[in-house]
């Protein structure tokens, strides 16, 4: 009998090392650069955060290159032997960074500018339209009242009439 209860340890043991093993297994993929990749991607292929980056196209600029900076190899520790060319090469990259990035702040300037012309030019003539059909539509009722004015005034007289009964009859309940 105590050699089963040792034999079930063992088994249960056993088990909750294997279980660990996995979900350490699980976690460290998890962890490692592809699977934050696999994390990300999954992300940005959903609904919710594509028509967030189609939005705002500036923000997945910037995240892009916070990332990149994150995980771009740095160079060694510079020596005072090769200081100066090494200085002068991490600066001419960092200038060509700097153009790239103006340019393409720039360009999403232009887009945006251009877009709000277009915004404003649909939004005058729909307020055309608008002042358009208003003023047909005051023509219209002027036109009808200067033609029609005793039926106007009946319709007046009934209105009346119809809201006075219905207010004598609220009193009366």
């Amino acid at each position: 009998m105590p050699e089963e209860k040792t034999g079930k340890l063992k088994q249960e043991v056993e088990e909750l090392r294997y279980r660990v093993q996995k979900e350490a297994e699980e976690v460290e993929r998890r962890l490692s650069f592809s699977g934050i990749m696999d994390d990300v991607m999954a992300r940005v292929k959903s609904d919710q955060y594509r028509e967030l980056l189609t939005k705002n196209p500036l923000a997945l600029i910037l995240v892009g290159t916070g990332i990149g900076m994150m995980f771009r190899k740095r160079p060694e520790a510079v020596t005072t032997e090769g200081e100066g060319e090494q200085n002068k090469a991490v600066k001419e990259k960092a200038g060509q960074l700097f153009d790239t990035a103006k340019a393409k702040v720039a360009h999403l300037k232009e887009r945006v500018q251009s877009e709000r012309g277009d915004f404003d030019e649909k939004r005058k003539a729909i307020l055309g339209q608008i002042r358009e059909k208003r003023s047909a539509a005051v023509g219209s009722s002027r036109n009808f009242i200067a033609e029609y004015p005793v039926a106007i005034a009946s319709g007046g007289l009934i209105l009346g009439a119809l809201v006075g009964v219905a207010i004598s009859s609220r009193k009366a309940q």
